[in-house]
C-alpha cells in the first residue's frame, strides 16, 4: 500500500508551526513547564493571522472554544501546505481526540454537584460533552460535506486514524483525506492521570533508568493525504498495523504482545523486513511500564538487534490521541532532512531494556521509519513512513 502526504500542520506547546516543532525536536527545546505542556496564547494569535490570509478559511468564524479553534488553526496550515484551494464532497475527514471539549463542561459539572451553579447554566455547559461535537463543529465551519469519522481510541487514536485514511484511499472511498488529532488540557484529564500515579512533575525521560512518568500536553496535528504522488508530496505512508490485546484498562501487556503484532503487521503491509527499518520512533512516554513493554516488543520483533530507537516526548509532551499524528510529522521531517532524532532527556539508558539509542541527532540515510503507538485498553497501532 502507499498514500502520499502533501500537507501538514502542527501547533504544540513547542510552537505554532511545523518548523517550530522540528527545531525544538532537533535542539531539545522542551515546551513543558512543571510537567505539563500548555500551548502559549501567542501560538493562537499567530494562527489566527494565517487563517485570515487563506481564502479558503477567510470567512470562517472562530468559536470561543479552545479545542475547536486549535483544530481549525492547525487544519488551515495543512491545507495551505497541500495547495488545496477547495474542499470537495469526495474528500474524507478523520479526527482523533480523547478529551474533545471537556474544558467546556468539567468545571461546570463540579460546580453543579457542589450546588454553586444553577441547573440551566449546567445544562448549557454540558451540551459540549459529546466528543462528536468537535468534529461536527469543525466540519460545519469549513463547509465540509464529505465522508467523516471520529476516532477516540485513547492514545492510539490519530495513529489509527491515519491507518483508516489509508484504507479509505486504497478502497476508493475518498479521493483525498484530511487526518488530524486535537487535544486540550483540562482538570479532569490531569487529575485522572494523577490518580493513576503516572504523571511526572519534571520533563519525561523515555527509556531512562530513572524515568518517573509522563507529561500530559496540549497539541494538534493535521495531514493531507492523497492516493497519487506529485511534486507536492512530502513523504509516503507505506504501511500500517493495528491490534488490540485488551490486557488491562490502563497498563500495557508486560511483554508487549499486542504492540509487537501491530509493528509486524505494519511491516507486512509495507512489504518490508525488519532490516529495512532505519529508525523506530517509539511511543516512549517515560512511564515505567510503557517503556518496558514497548522495549520488549521491539526486542522480540527485531531479534534483539533493533535499529535506532528514540522518542520525542521530552520536547512536546504526550498529547494523548493527537500524539500519533504529531510524532508522524516529526518522522516526515526526519525523512526530509535525513536526520535520526535523539531522545532528549535520556541521560542513563535503562540497561534492562536493551535498546539502541542514538547518542545525538544522527545525520544518515533514512528510507523507512517505523512509528509506534500504544494506548489504554490495549489499543496498539504502528505506521511505516517512507521517503519519496
Amino acid at each position: 500500500m502507499a498514500v502520499w502526504v502533501t500537507g501538514q500542520g502542527a501547533i504544540t506547546c513547542s510552537g505554532s508551526s511545523i518548523d517550530a516543532l522540528w527545531q525544538a525536536a532537533r535542539h531539545g527545546t522542551s515546551g513543558l513547564k512543571d510537567g505539563l505542556g500548555y500551548i502559549p496564547d501567542q501560538a493562537f494569535i499567530e494562527g489566527r493571522a494565517q487563517l485570515a490570509d487563506n481564502p479558503l478559511f477567510a470567512k470562517v468564524t472562530l468559536p470561543p472554544n479552545r479545542a475547536k479553534e486549535l483544530a481549525l488553526l492547525t487544519l488551515e496550515q495543512a491545507v495551505r501546505r497541500a495547495g488545496w484551494t477547495e474542499l470537495r464532497p469526495t474528500d474524507g475527514f478523520i479526527l482523533a481526540t480523547t478529551t474533545g471539549q471537556i474544558p467546556q463542561w468539567d468545571k461546570a459539572l463540579t460546580s453543579y454537584l457542589l450546588g454553586t451553579l444553577a441547573k440551566l447554566e449546567f445544562v448549557e455547559a454540558v451540551q459540549h460533552q459529546p466528543l462528536g461535537d468537535l468534529l461536527d463543529s469543525v466540519c460545519s465551519r469549513i463547509g465540509f460535506s464529505g465522508r467523516q469519522l471520529l476516532v477516540t481510541s485513547a492514545c492510539a487514536a490519530s495513529t489509527q486514524a491515519l491507518a483508516i485514511a489509508a484504507m479509505w484511499l486504497e478502497q476508493g472511498l475518498v479521493d483525498r483525506c484530511i487526518v488530524g488529532g486535537a487535544e486540550v488540557l483540562c482538570d479532569l484529564t490531569i487529575q485522572g492521570f494523577s490518580s493513576l500515579q503516572l504523571l511526572s512533575r519534571k520533563a519525561s525521560q523515555p527509556f531512562d533508568l530513572h524515568r518517573s512518568g509522563i507529561n500530559l500536553s496540549e497539541g494538534a496535528g493535521f495531514l493531507c493525504l492523497e492516493s497519487e504522488p506529485s511534486d507536492r508530496s512530502l513523504a509516503c505512508l507505506s504501511g500500517f498495523g493495528l491490534s488490540s490485546d485488551g490486557y488491562h484498562m490502563t497498563a500495557p501487556q508486560p511483554e508487549g504482545h499486542g504492540c509487537r503484532k501491530a509493528m509486524a503487521a505494519a511491516l507486512a503491509s509495507a512489504a518490508l523486513a525488519c532490516a529495512d527499518i532505519d529508525w523506530i520512533h517509539a511511543h516512549g512516554t517515560g512511564s515505567t511500564h510503557n517503556d518496558s513493554a514497548e522495549a520488549a516488543a521491539i526486542r522480540s520483533l527485531f531479534s534483539n538487534d533493533p535499529p535506532w530507537v528514540s522518542s520525542s516526548k521530552w520536547v512536546h509532551g504526550h498529547a494523548l490521541g493527537a500524539s500519533g499524528v504529531i510524532e508522524s510529522i516529526l518522522c516526515i521531517e526526519a525523512l526530509r532532512h535525513q536526520i535520526v532524532l535523539k531522545t532528549h532527556g535520556l541521560e542513563q539508558p535503562d540497561p534492562a531494556l536493551h535498546l539502541r539509542h542514538p547518542p545525538t541527532n544522527v545525520p544518515t540515510k533514512i528510507q523507512h521509519i517505523l512509528k509506534n503507538t500504544l494506548g489504554f485498553g490495549g489499543t496498539n497501532a504502528a505506521l511505516v513512513w517512507s521517503a519519496i
